[in-house]
């Protein structure tokens, strides 16, 4: 097991182990000692989690700041954003998108928890194909970004036989990649899901249906940072649509 955080241990798996070829950033991220990695861990409830390894680690038992380089994603939302690499990766005229994962969740106003009344921005993914075709995806949570390119696997190169020689084929390598990794990566993190899969325990034994119905409540307070301030927002206010991040 690796690391806790959000209370659950992680299992360690090639998917979080540094020495394995990810997606990673241009240069480091915030501080970090090398360029930061994506990575996806798989939390003992059965979650899964979209996390960023960037080398500044958790001091002085600053959890906030910690939390922002995570995020619960589902397989349904998961897979979405898989699709949009593939989509960037395949079709000629893709640009830029962005997928905006949102929850309702628990904020404090007047000193008193309440539900908010709109679905509450956690993070953005923005999956980008440039100019010449390369891809990438940004991640953006509170005040924290990282954009990863998908340059290569490893210190592997792809070459094209063009007009009679070989030449360097970058960024058809970059599309190669997405749909590689996505290809490796999207199977493997949807058979963890639903085999770890735990089904969460009714509350007093009664009406533990209802209670289960409505799992987005807690959701966001893993996400967003706990109850207060940091995480649980950007840009003020509980309608973020008008200052979404870009890369």
């Amino acid at each position: 097991m690796s690391e806790n955080s959000f209370g659950n241990a992680r299992e360690k798996t090639p998917l979080n182990d540094y020495r394995f070829p990810h997606p990673s950033t241009k240069e480091p991220v915030g501080g970090g000692k090398y360029n930061a990695q994506m990575m996806w861990e798989l939390a003992n409830n059965g979650k899964i989690i979209f996390k960023v390894s960037d080398g500044v680690f958790n001091q002085g038992g600053n959890d906030q700041s910690y939390r922002k380089k995570q995020q619960e994603i589902d397989g349904f939302e998961r897979n979405a954003i898989f699709q949009l690499l593939m989509d960037a990766a395949t079709q000629p005229d893709f640009d830029k998108a962005q997928y905006l994962i949102k929850r309702r969740q628990f904020v404090r106003e007047g000193g008193q928890g309440r539900l908010s009344d709109r679905p509450i921005v956690q993070a953005v993914f923005t999956v980008i194909r440039d100019k010449n075709g390369v891809v990438s995806l940004g991640y953006t949570k509170s005040d924290y970004k990282a954009l990863f390119v998908f340059d290569k696997a490893s210190d592997s190169e792809l070459v094209d036989f063009v007009n009679g020689e070989y030449v360097p084929a970058h960024a058809r390598m970059s599309r190669i990649y997405v749909l590689g990794y996505v290809n490796t990566v999207q199977s493997f993190l949807n058979s963890k899901e639903f085999a770890n899969y735990k089904p969460r325990e009714p509350k007093g034994g009664n009406g533990g249906g209802n209670n289960n119905r409505g799992g987005g409540n807690s959701y966001g307070n893993n996400n967003g940072g706990g109850n207060r301030g940091g995480g649980n927002s950007y840009g003020g206010g509980n309608d973020f649509d008008d200052d979404i991040p870009d890369f």
